[in-house]
């Protein structure tokens, strides 16, 4: 998480002082230089966003359930890794309406489901190696009517190294990992399961080996009242 925010501010960071450069290089240029201020007002306004997005992800306010956009609980947890996922040539393709409806959620108990499982997703990629094929993380949310009322539908899927049918059984487990003892606790999924648990959800995966894998998780929706 923080190699992933050091990248997402060095790179508008960089922008601002070559603007700033220009500027002192060529002070008399008014045309010119009205343009390259509003670029750095846009660069500054991004670092902001992004420093906003790391502060509401690391305030201890894990227990409290608010009425929120998951649209912009999601997008903020991927403002943190976006630049290093760009950075290594995934693609990350995202399916989420902006008119979904606000959930009482825990936002950054989700914020932390999301940023485990594209971290999984990520080290599947990793792991396989060079392929012909584009290294993608699909993010999709979506409503779906189940027997026991409407949910919340969030799915995290890769075309990665994929796991096999007794990894994918173990996978939950606390501290059940296939990852080097150097790169990874086994917590992330096991951590996974426990917040949707406690949002009365449901955690499924499905994997094929030299594939990929699907996270799905499914949360009722609860109004405020």
């Amino acid at each position: 998480l923080a190699a992933g925010v050091a990248h997402e501010i060095n790179n508008p960071l960089q922008g601002i002082l070559n603007f700033a450069t220009l500027l002192q290089n060529r002070p008399e240029n008014f045309e010119r230089n009205k343009e390259i201020t509003q670029r750095i007002i846009d660069e500054c306004q991004r670092v902001a966003k992004i420093t906003q997005d790391l502060l509401f992800y690391s305030k201890d306010c894990r227990r409290e359930t608010k009425l929120v956009s998951i649209w912009d609980v999601i997008n903020g947890a991927l403002s943190l890794v976006e630049t290093k996922l760009n950075n290594n040539h995934v693609l990350i393709v995202r399916d989420i309406s902006e008119s979904l409806p606000k959930l009482l959620l825990q936002p950054q108990s989700i914020q932390q489901v999301i940023l485990n499982l594209v971290d999984n997703a990520y080290d599947a990629l990793r792991y396989k190696g060079e392929v012909e094929e584009t290294p993608t993380i699909g993010i999709s949310v979506r409503t779906i009517d189940l027997d026991d009322g409407p949910c919340l539908c969030i799915e995290v899927s890769d075309n990665g190294i994929g796991m096999s049918e007794s990894v994918v059984k173990m996978a939950r487990e606390a501290f059940f990992t296939t990852k080097p003892a150097s790169e990874g606790t086994g917590l992330g999924l096991s951590i996974v399961r426990d917040i949707v648990s406690k949002h009365d959800g449901r955690l499924g995966i499905s994997s094929v080996e030299g594939k990929g894998t699907r996270v799905s998780i499914e949360i009722p929706i609860k109004s405020e009242a």
